[in-house]
């Protein structure tokens, strides 16, 4: 199979797939600092942090009132930016700064879901080393448009690999509950980000009812729970008000829907950037049948 590997047109593949990745991450490095970068309504999310920097319980605010802000994502990304932009000392006007500092704390998270991601590929689903850094290039490319600018989707991410990631383990060995534990716990963390994780709670509720693992759901719900309350706790220490939450991330934007606008817009512009994932489907593609291939003739 070595002869595959070694062919021209293999070699073409290779070489294109792992410059385009190159490429992909060279853009991610440059965009933190591009100021004139200004996807996925960053303004939005930065000004929120901004609020909350000058005073927590500014951060869900009425809608109704003046500003006229609506923070409309749940909590954590919003605290943890605030947190740790006030622990380096930086004013709430110094929106460039800030806008630095998220990108970069959301391409950290980034890089720990890809990290987790390849984990779970060779260590708990023993999927050779090769094929699981092609997978994870290919997830990168996926991941650029939204993942490493100051949105909370990337957490959203990484709990839900991390969510996964201990289910399998507690799959591995259900002797070992603390699996179950960190499954509601990230689980949790995963809707304080972005309520759209509720959407990823699907596939885990189907589990429980196919494979009946009653145990595993009522650990996994009473540490959901319990993370629950001691967030709402820490955000009450922390003094973020949350009077108007609902109004906020539930009520606060309605962006409605346009069938042909979402076409030429969005889909179109992604299906031609996703031409670059077609050509990792390929390389990925290769690299299974070579190890079907050597599995046969062993």
């Amino acid at each position: 199979m070595e002869k595959i590997r070694n062919s021209l047109s293999y070699r073409v593949v290779e070489v294109t797939f792992l410059a385009s990745t190159i490429s992909i991450i060279l853009l991610i490095i440059a965009s933190v600092f591009n100021f004139y970068d200004i996807r996925g309504n960053e303004s939005n999310v930065i000004y929120s942090i901004q609020l909350a920097l000058k005073d927590n319980a500014l951060l869900y605010q009425s809608p109704e009132s003046f500003p006229f802000n609506i923070s409309q994502y749940a909590p954590l990304y919003y605290v943890v930016n605030d947190c740790l932009i006030s622990l380096l000392q930086i004013e709430n006007t110094e929106f460039y700064t800030i806008r630095i500092l998220t990108r970069l704390s959301s391409i950290v998270a980034l890089i720990i879901a890809l990290i987790y991601l390849k984990n779970i590929f060779q260590s708990v689903l023993k999927i050779p080393n090769r094929t699981s850094l092609i997978l994870c290039f290919l997830f990168l490319i996926v991941s650029f448009p939204w993942f490493n600018i100051s949105r909370p989707d990337v957490f959203v991410l990484l709990f839900y690999i991390l969510s996964i990631y201990h289910l399998l383990l507690y799959c591995a060995n259900k002797t070992s509950q603390k699996h179950a534990v960190f499954l509601g716990v990230f689980l949790f963390l995963g809707i304080a980000s972005k309520l759209t994780m509720g959407f990823y709670f699907i596939p885990f509720g189907i589990y429980f009812l196919v494979i009946r693992d009653y145990k595993l759901a009522l650990i996994s719900s009473i540490s959901f729970l319990f993370s629950l309350g001691l967030f709402y706790l820490l955000l009450w220490l922390l003094d973020y008000n949350s009077t108007y939450i609902i109004e906020n991330i539930l009520d606060g934007v309605n962006n409605g829907y346009n069938l042909s606008k979402a076409m030429t817009k969005s889909y179109l512009t992604f299906a031609n950037y996703y031409s670059v994932f077609s050509i990792g489907l390929i390389l990925l593609t290769i690299e299974s049948f070579i190890k079907w291939k050597d599995e046969r003739e062993d």
